[in-house]
């Protein structure tokens, strides 16, 4: 089968989507299939070269979410659906579609659906704020009803219960199938050994997060600000760029941080492992809804003691009692339990166990892919 994965964003930076994309598509190679990808996206063009899969980067306006990319997408709707078109030639009755963002959902669809081939929507992001309202992108959309009645021709994957759960509230979003990311435990592995260099005499805490807002980066500065007088071995290290980056390295110098704090920089995704294994402590300080939240998993398989917000999308109320979950912007409470991790070994080796098993059990990356291929090939349905 060959399967054609499809990005337009409105903009791009390297995440949890990107990675579980790359992963997905290397590992339905493996199972036989025929994979390429088509779109703009200039982070997953990058990903799928450098992995010698077929690539063709097609122009296409941003995806209509902001007001200014709507009106863009209503004027040049014609040359769109030519560029969509190209598409759609590509694919045959039993190929496949991956889609991952609005432009094709929406003028790619039916198109690709009447060629007999399987079309699947993949949704990563979310629909709401912290605070439940739901955000303008989708919601506020005058395309919503056009999305909603195109999706009786697609199988719309959320990518973890919480997102599913929006979805539903949204209400005429169509053969709605839950799908959450898997870890390959075998790939991180605390047996894993490489890792950069450290001194012996330093306790690491350490994050993976884009240096944007809601992400974290400026609590976890405001957490090293608190931590440092009480732990004087201790450092901390933030894996990741983006627009914060030179509002974070103002902070560090106001502060006098910079002998306890480093700013990594973006990490290739092949090195994630070595920087993990840094870590002390890994800590995740998101404060907006993440729809599912790779980065934290991926520490825990690799047995790092690890705390997060409740904001990640994984997280149900088993694992909230099984896992070091503090609220959003409760930065005194993550201080206690790094001081606690930091001070008692045998409270360290329990938290490592709880999460190590949680992972294990319930985020099997094999089990993701069969998943999805069953998804992808499902034998061509007819809509009434």
């Amino acid at each position: 089968m060959h399967i054609v994965f499809t990005r337009f964003p409105y903009e791009s930076q390297l995440g949890g989507m990107e990675t579980m994309v790359i992963n997905l598509a290397k590992a339905l190679r493996e199972k036989g299939h025929i994979i390429s990808f088509v779109g703009s996206c200039p982070v997953l063009l990058k990903l799928f070269e450098e992995h010698d899969f077929k690539v063709t980067k097609l122009i296409v306006p941003k995806s209509p979410v902001t007001k200014w990319s709507l009106l863009v997408f209503i004027v040049l709707y014609p040359f769109i659906l030519f560029q969509m078109g190209r598409i759609a030639r590509m694919v045959h009755k039993g190929d496949a579609i991956y889609m991952l963002s609005l432009p094709e959902k929406l003028a790619l669809t039916k198109m690709a659906y009447q060629r007999g081939a399987k079309v699947v929507w993949g949704e990563h992001e979310s629909l709401q704020h912290q605070d439940g309202t739901w955000r303008s992108w989708l919601f506020r959309n005058p395309l919503l009803r056009r999305y909603k009645r195109l999706s009786q021709y697609a199988t719309v994957v959320p990518v973890s219960q919480t997102l599913a759960k929006q979805y539903k509230a949204l209400g005429g979003v169509h053969h709605l199938t839950v799908i959450e990311n898997g870890i390959d435990m075998n790939y991180f592995s605390p047996t894993y050994a490489n890792r950069y260099e450290k001194s012996s005499h330093t306790f690491i805490v350490g994050t993976v997060a884009r240096l944007s807002p809601g992400k974290g980066g400026m609590e976890f500065l405001q957490m090293a600000q608190l931590l440092i007088p009480k732990i004087p071995p201790i450092h901390f290290m933030l894996a990741g760029d983006g627009p914060q980056r030179e509002q974070m390295e103002a902070y560090i110098k106001q502060h006098h941080l910079a002998s306890h704090v480093t700013l990594f920089g973006e990490v290739p995704y092949n090195h994630m492992r070595s920087v993990y294994n840094l870590f002390d402590i890994s800590v995740f300080l998101s404060q907006e809804p993440e729809t599912f939240g790779l980065a934290p998993l991926e520490s825990m398989a690799m047995q790092k003691p690890t705390i997060l917000t409740s904001v990640f999308g994984f997280l149900d109320e088993e694992a909230k009692t099984k896992l070091l979950v503090v609220e959003p912007y409760q930065i005194d409470k993550a201080v206690e339990w790094v001081e606690k991790l930091f001070q008692d070994a045998s409270f360290r080796t329990h938290v490592v166990e709880e999460a190590y098993h949680f992972v294990s059990r319930r985020f099997s990356f094999s089990t993701m892919v069969d998943r999805y291929e069953k998804v992808l090939s499902d034998s061509f349905r007819k809509v009434a």
